[in-house]
């Protein structure tokens, strides 16, 4: 009994020690705005802490997460204007971001057929004044250049144009002098596979096998024609990303997708050289420093994409997480209320505690004995979870309520 009680204790004193340290970190570095979007204040401190940065993950706490998207359009708009990111690449189709990019340069709803190349979570209202201002830049000296860098198709912009660009490309480059007797049904299983993406499929040996074949074929004459056109390159990137397009559903493939999104940012930075990038992603891909958080963030242990990015371009790479107190998301009949934190060593409680406002936090300029204390977040959707907070983000945009996401009228 007298151990139980010294465990206890020693518990509790380590839970109240915490507490007081984060609170007298967030009384001298919380840098508070009170409307739903960023003031000019908060926006120059954050320019600040973005110095050597060349890539920066804006994240999501949950997908249908109204009024973090709202917060996040005035930040890319400041990060092209004011920090020279002039590349804008979402959590969506590799292909589809580059096709709508292209077609939308001659099209009159520009920001329309733009928003076409993203995942329907992210066709709202909230989202919509990002692509309009997308459209604005086209014809100035200097464009915000949209992308994805999912391996995944997003919808109906491959399923229109995939196949169509692929045998162009093809016959340009006269790959095969004669058409193998396998081309058309080749063509047949690629509509199946476009189809498909996204829905958990998986896809028959015979399918794989034929795939492969004509990726495989296709990158390896690219590869050997050395070529450093725009073009060449990124027909052997969708090769790559068709080859995982086929598996990455199947069992002991789970920690796939991250790793090729990883390797596509890679991909984005050689086909837009010296240009930085905005990602835009939910915040469990874009965190790093996994084995710090006390949730296993993918099925089967997989790693997240942020891991991949932080290893590989360290303090370039800053990972800004949104995270709330209160409120709900969803869309149309979705409605579904975001659960209240609990008191006890809370990130968000202690925040609710300190003010009513919102917040930017610059959670790497924590000292190392911060970095290294447990404290509950709702970083990562809609649970607290145990995690040294400071180690897997870089800065923090905390906003008291949230709110639903609302369709395009």
């Amino acid at each position: 009994m007298k151990y139980l009680f010294m465990l206890i204790f020693s518990c509790s004193f380590f839970v109240i020690k915490a507490q007081e340290k984060l609170k007298h970190f967030l009384t001298n570095n919380i840098t508070t705005f009170n409307a739903d979007t960023l003031d000019t204040k908060t926006l120059e401190i954050l320019k600040y802490h973005l110095k050597n940065v060349e890539i920066i993950g804006l994240g999501e706490q949950t997908h249908f997460d109204g009024i973090t998207s709202i917060v996040r359009v005035p930040l890319v708009k400041y990060l092209h204007q004011q920090c020279n990111f002039n590349v804008i690449a979402f959590e969506s189709g590799f292909y589809d971001c580059y096709k709508v990019y292209e077609l939308a340069k001659t099209a009159k709803n520009q920001d329309a057929l733009l928003m076409q190349g993203i995942f329907g979570i992210w066709q709202v209202k909230e989202v919509k004044p990002l692509f309009e201002y997308i459209a604005t830049t086209y014809k100035t000296a200097k464009p915000l250049k949209f992308a994805g860098f999912d391996h995944q198709f997003s919808g109906i912009v491959s399923q229109k144009y995939f196949i169509d660009d692929l045998r162009i490309f093809l016959e340009k480059e006269n790959i095969f002098d004669k058409k193998p007797q396998d081309y058309d049904a080749f063509f047949e299983e690629l509509k199946r596979v476009i189809r498909l993406s996204n829905y958990g499929k998986t896809h028959s040996e015979d399918t794989k096998k034929l795939i492969n074949k004509y990726t495989q074929t296709i990158y390896q004459f690219l590869d050997k024609k050395k070529s450093k056109e725009f073009g060449d390159y990124f027909w052997m990137v969708i090769c790559k990303n068709l080859e995982t397009e086929i598996i990455h559903y199947e069992k002991g493939q789970e920690n796939l997708r991250d790793k090729i999104m990883a390797k596509n940012l890679n991909e984005l930075r050689n086909l837009y050289p010296n240009e930085k990038i905005i990602l835009w992603a939910a915040s469990s891909h874009l965190a790093y420093n996994q084995n710090f958080i006390n949730y296993n963030l993918q099925d089967a242990g997989g790693i997240m994409m942020g891991e991949y990015v932080k290893k590989e371009y360290n303090e370039k790479y800053y990972f800004l997480g949104f995270t709330s107190y209160e409120g709900k998301y969803g869309k149309g009949v979705l409605n579904l209320k975001l659960k209240t934190p609990k008191k006890e060593n809370s990130f968000e409680y202690n925040l609710t505690e300190m003010t009513s406002k919102n917040a930017f936090i610059p959670l790497n300029a924590a000292d190392n004995n911060l970095k290294q204390m447990d404290f509950t977040s709702n970083l990562f959707g809609n649970t607290s979870l145990k995690m040294k907070l400071f180690s897997v983000a870089d800065g923090m945009i905390y906003i008291r309520k949230m709110t639903k996401v609302h369709k395009i009228k």
